[in-house]
């Protein structure tokens, strides 16, 4: 099974959860198309293996310091966060 494939079968046995918990849950890949190459703290994120599958945008930015100071005082609603890079690094 692809990568691509599985996740698309895990976000369908969660889906019922996602739309219960919080209307405003996005799937990674929509993060992504929303706010390229930004930094963006995820509230109550869905995980697939060790990759972000989706989640609650709490703050963007593309200064990965500021959405860890700023974004630090935005969790206290979420049982769970975490930071991930909507794009690609580049060496």
């Amino acid at each position: 099974m692809d990568y691509e494939r599985g996740l698309i079968l895990f976000l369908s046995k969660f889906a019922h959860k996602f739309t219960m918990m919080d209307t405003n849950f996005l799937p990674f890949d929509q993060v992504k198309q929303l706010y390229p190459n930004e930094w963006v703290l995820l509230g109550n994120p869905a995980m697939h293996n060790t990759s972000v599958a989706g989640g609650i945008v709490i703050y963007r930015s593309k200064d990965k310091k500021e959405v860890c100071y700023i974004g630090k005082d935005k969790t206290d609603d979420y049982s769970t966060v975490t930071i991930a890079l909507a794009g690609d690094i580049n060496f």
